[in-house]
């Protein structure tokens, strides 16, 4: 019953902060699947905050059609969305809605911010820890990452203390 309250107080809600999260919560807690839609209009809102966009996407990846998550994913891919957001929204893509090798095309171009709690390694540690994962699909990932650590070794590693800009794949 909720759906037709969130419609209903979706375009005043929509100019305030606070009702705005409130309502894209419950898009993404409740789901809502009768509200998908609107969670997919202010995912592509440029205007809304971090905090707004991450909720939208995880509504509609949480109560979307396929078509929706499609989009979603589409933009994702296609650098639409901040890359927090994405990192946000990484264990919910992966491996339901991505494929490894879109996955990985996304996460390989992505830039791990140093000294962060919920950075990029986290998010991707979280995607690849979920069920879901064929053991095919996790070898495909696990010699990927590995390539990457080991290609961009440090000048200065050594047997037993190597370093690589890739280490947040580790």
């Amino acid at each position: 019953g909720l759906a037709s309250v969130v419609r209903e107080l979706w375009n005043a809600a929509y100019t305030g902060h606070d009702t705005l999260e409130i309502l894209l919560e419950l898009i993404w807690l409740t789901p809502l699947p009768d509200c998908a839609d609107l969670a997919l209009l202010a995912v592509q809102d440029s205007s809304l905050d971090i905090g707004h966009l991450t909720f939208a996407g995880r509504g509609v990846l949480a109560s979307g059609t396929s078509a929706q998550k499609s989009v979603l994913k589409s933009m994702c891919l296609a650098g639409s969305l901040p890359e927090a957001v994405i990192r946000y929204l990484l264990p919910d893509l992966f491996p339901d809605v991505m494929d490894p090798e879109e996955f990985w095309g996304l996460v390989d171009g992505m830039t791990e911010l140093p000294n962060t709690v919920h950075g990029l390694g986290y998010a991707v540690l979280c995607a690849v820890k979920g069920q879901g994962l064929s053991v095919a699909e996790r070898i495909v990932l696990r010699d990927r990452f590995t390539d990457a650590v080991w290609s961009s070794r440090t000048p200065e590693s050594r047997m037993y203390g190597a370093w690589s800009t890739c280490d947040h794949y580790l």
